[in-house]
Order: C-alpha cells, then structure tokens, then sequence
C-alpha cells in the first residue's frame, strides 16, 4: 500500500465506510437501504454506470412459482410480500403491479407436468389455480390464444421496473448520507483485515457485502471465495411501445419458436424472454435469438404486429467483434450482447 492510500485509510471518517456494499443493483441498493434503516451509512461501489448493470436486463417477474428446493421456495415467496413494503419505502412509483401471472401450453405432455406444479404449489399454500381456454381468453382478451392443453393463473404474480426502483434507491440512499462510489472495486486480506480499493481511494470495512451479480465471483476469488453458479439463462428481446396488450406477466408455449414469458413495461414495449430465468441458454447467438420472436419476423407469439427494436441498453462487447453498439454488431447482424459471464441474468439481443 503507498503512502498516499494509508493516509486516506486513516482520514475515512467514522460511520462512512465501515460497511461497503460491493454492486449497486436491485440486491446491493435494497441491502444499503436496509442498513441505512438501522443507522448506519454504507459506502455502495458499483462499476457499471448507475442502473446500467445486471438488474436492468432482468425479465423482472415477481413469482415464486416452480422454485425448488423449499428453501428457495419459500426465500421467493419472502421476496414477493416484502416488495409492496419495500416499493412503500424508497417511496415514488417504481412499476410494481400485482395483476397475476398466465402460463398455459397446448402440448399434453407439458399439460400433465404444468398441472403438477400447481397441485405442488397448491400444497405448499401458493395462490395459484389452473384454468381453461375460456378463462385464459378472459384474462389476455387481446391475445391470440390457440390451442390450450392446460393453463394456471397466479393472481398475485406481478412485475417491477429495475431502473425506476434503482433511481428511488440512490434518492434514498444520498439523502440519508450514504456515499454511492463509481468504479471496480478489489477487496484484499492483510494482517488488518479487509482492505477495498476503488481507484485511488481505500476503504477498511469492518463489513463488505458481495452483491455485484456474475462480478462478485471475480471479487470473491480474489480473497480465496468461491461463488456457486449458474450459466446464464436465456435470452431477452423487447419490442418496440405497443398499444396496451396485458398489464399480466404471460408465459407462452413454443412452436415454432422456444416457449417465452411476456410482459408489457410502462413504456409500452414488451419484453420476451426465452423460457423462464431459470433456464440456461447453451446458445446467445442471433441464429438462436430468431426462433424467440416466432410466426414471422416482427411478431410475437401471441400478439401480432409487435415489432422488435434494436433498444438502447449498455452492453457489453460482442464476444466474437469486440463491438458495443446497440445500433448494429457487424459480426452478428444488429444484435447487441451482454457481458458474457457466467451467472449474468437474461443476455439480451434485439432483431430487427
């Protein structure tokens, strides 16, 4: 450690940096509100761009359905009755809506298993029933439904916006004092404990949370953590703002296309991700990103006219150019990518 950063150790200010929170997505930003609650001021280093990191491209559907284990099962369901609570608290409107979830199939197959995770939901106390054609038709009057196998409706299931809950937060977060640092920060073991570095600046925590999604694997193997995960799941295309379809979270069967999940954002636009958040995509590339917006180009699969837009959210580079435009990758015709590390939510690609 040079001079310079041992005097900026010393001169950190009591209360400001003796919990850092490493990510400032929706995880890190709800931790530091929480801590902010319980009178202490976090320092929160994040090193995207603020609300440009991993919790913006999530699929953002607020469900506990399927999830197995128990244990995660019930994490879920914590999760979906403490976000009214919470959207209360950073105050503001942040696009949480309760208006349930749809998921319907025409395979027999896949009927006979959907209708087992409801009866497994049902057990566990989960809101949640199954439904025929006609309802299926009444809850999504807009959508061209077809053939129904079996269906279930989740009344409430809901969505939120990412980017409006991470802008309430950081309001939160500097009127209560709380310092937001921009920048990749590298966390180190010496004989005085924990030492963070962001840039020139130097923190010694007495508590450091890991909440940087796919990074916090990066920053954990630094100290000798291993970090469990998952490969990435599957795609996620957004349309361009559409007339009012579903204020419903919709999850789709396949054919020609994979199975999708719909939802409407505020704006208008629908974001279409590939199956659930739980399911790895083995392939992000744009010959697979086709089949998602399936009966022809421009179309989704249930309502017709929804044209796909190129978008605007930062990326990262396309892993076989090297490009970051959002308007085109010469190597993979308009498509944009995320960073390619395992554990990022939903890689985004828009067709156009």
């Amino acid at each position: 450690m040079t001079a310079q950063q041992q005097d900026q150790t010393r001169r950190a200010p009591r209360g400001d940096g003796e919990v850092v929170v490493v990510g400032a997505g929706i995880l890190g930003c709800s931790i530091a509100v929480h801590l902010v609650d319980r009178g202490v001021r976090p320092v929160v280093i994040d090193p995207d761009r603020p609300g440009q990191g991993t919790s913006t491209g999530s699929f953002a559907s607020i469900s506990a359905f399927g999830k197995d284990p128990a244990a995660w099962f019930q994490l879920a369901c914590a999760g979906m009755s403490g976000w009214p609570r919470f959207a209360g608290r950073i105050g503001g409107d942040v696009g949480l809506r309760r208006a349930g979830e749809v998921r319907f199939t025409s395979h027999p197959e896949e009927g006979r298993r959907l209708a087992r995770q409801v009866a497994d939901a049902r057990g566990r106390g989960y809101s949640i029933r199954m439904v025929d054609a006609d309802e299926v038709a009444r809850l999504l009057p807009e959508a061209r439904v077809g053939r129904v196998a079996a269906a279930c409706f989740a009344p409430n299931d809901g969505q939120v916006e990412p980017p409006l809950v991470l802008a309430a937060c950081r309001v939160e977060l500097e009127a209560a004092g709380a310092r937001l640092v921009g920048g990749r920060a590298s966390i180190h073991l010496d004989d005085d404990g924990v030492r963070v570095e962001v840039g020139t600046e130097v923190l010694r925590p007495r508590t450091t949370v890991l909440a940087a999604g796919a990074e916090a694997v990066n920053v954990a193997a630094a100290v000798g953590l291993e970090v469990p995960t998952l490969s990435s799941p599957g795609m996620l295309a957004q349309t361009r703002p559409l007339a009012p379809l579903t204020d419903r979270v919709v999850y789709v069967p396949g054919g020609p296309g994979p199975a999708v999940g719909l939802r409407q954002r505020a704006d208008g636009s629908v974001l279409v991700g590939e199956r659930t958040q739980e399911t790895p995509a083995t392939d992000p590339g744009m010959h697979h990103a086709r089949p998602c917006c399936p009966r022809r180009p421009g179309s989704s699969p249930c309502w017709p006219g929804s044209g796909w837009t190129s978008g605007g959210w930062p990326t990262g580079p396309c892993p076989r150019t090297g490009c970051r435009s959002s308007a085109g990758c010469p190597g993979s015709t308009r498509c944009t990518w995320p960073s390619a590390t395992a554990g990022s939510p939903l890689p985004r690609c828009w067709a156009a």
